[in-house]
């Protein structure tokens, strides 16, 4: 097991998607934002409440955040109005052969 840096945004989103709400105007991240994230040696997960860390239909801050090849991404989480300032980070991916992405189980250990 490996100890890393994690940056969790709560936007509320979480709390539409938990009740199976799904809105096309969700907050996401801006470019400044990724880029000082990067900047980060130490970071290797982003997470957000949210769809997607970018605006629908767009792909750029996906390629800022993956463009050092450290940063993993989690979207959609729930519950995050729940967590202390400091928790433990649990992602269990599923694993996809030929594939860039998967369903991922993401637990806080608080």
């Amino acid at each position: 097991m490996s100890w890393v840096e994690a940056v969790v945004f709560h936007t509320g989103y979480g709390k539409l998607l938990s009740k199976g709400i799904v809105d096309k105007d969700f907050p996401y991240l801006d470019v400044s934002a990724a880029v000082l994230l990067v900047r980060h040696k130490t970071l290797r997960v982003v997470g957000l409440d949210s769809l997607s860390v970018d605006m629908p239909g767009d792909s750029k801050i996906h390629q800022i955040l993956f463009s050092n090849g450290r940063v993993l991404l989690l979207e959609s989480l729930t519950n995050l109005e729940k967590l202390p300032l400091s928790f433990t980070l649990c992602c269990m991916p599923l694993l996809l052969d030929n594939s860039d992405g998967a369903p991922c189980r993401t637990i806080a250990l608080c």
